[in-house]
């Protein structure tokens, strides 16, 4: 360990903002010798003089440490791109913190919109869901997994569009979607594409539309312009 003792919680969680903000700006070597100064030699000794707490934060900073070696140097976009992540780094991120309580609060809010739709309905319903920048599926798995059962197939089936251009972060998430009620379309494409996709046809209109985060990355300028039926 570079300091040679203990780190708090919150010190871990200010080096990773800083991070963060780096590599929002897709400074790719600013944000890993932030993460780096941190950590110094401390791989595999985590635990030692470590409160629980802030060890759940140092194995975040570490796994988003390795993706950022992995890229460094890397002069496209692709590699730089927000949305280009490790999935087991982004997936330890979203796991963590604040992210818990806010990703729990969102299901919940999808949640008491299902089944609002399915009662009123006095037929079969196809529920047609649109995930824009589903990731892993942190938002739409335990939505669909944890209110499918709660309805027999004769109330409801469902529908879903997932949009991820991340294509190992898509196929964890359509993984995490069989069932025999679901059908998926995937779309390895960003919210933009998909979005002139969507006005090339005529499809039916979603009952529920979710993007967390993903709108954040086209500039404000732009999102007007981006049409989800």
């Amino acid at each position: 360990m570079a300091s040679g003792g203990a780190f708090s919680r919150d010190r871990v969680v200010d080096v990773l903002c800083h991070c963060f903000t780096h590599y929002a700006h897709r400074d790719i070597t600013a944000a890993y010798h932030v993460l780096d100064s941190l950590l110094g030699n401390m791989d595999g000794e985590e635990g030692a003089g470590q409160d629980a707490d802030a060890v759940k934060y140092l194995h975040v900073a570490q796994a988003c440490r390795s993706y950022l070696r992995r890229n460094l140097g890397k002069k496209n976009s692709a590699a730089q791109s927000v949305y280009n992540l490790d999935p087991e780094a982004f997936g330890i991120f979203i796991r963590t913190g604040g992210n818990l309580p806010l990703y729990g609060h969102l299901v919940d809010m999808l949640g008491a919109q299902w089944e609002l739709i399915v009662q009123s309905s006095q037929e079969s319903t196809t529920l047609r869901i649109l995930d824009v920048g589903a990731g892993d599926g942190r938002v739409l798995r335990p939505l669909v997994q944890d209110h499918l059962t709660s309805f027999t197939p004769d109330q409801v089936n469902v529908h879903v569009d997932v949009v991820e251009p991340a294509e190992a972060m898509l196929q964890k998430c359509v993984e995490g979607l069989s069932s025999s009620r679901v059908h998926v379309e995937s779309f390895s494409i960003g919210v933009e594409a998909f979005s002139e996709l969507e006005r090339s046809k005529t499809v039916e209109r979603y009952d529920i539309v979710q993007a967390t985060f993903s709108m954040n990355a086209i500039p404000r300028e732009q999102r007007n312009e981006i049409v989800l039926p």
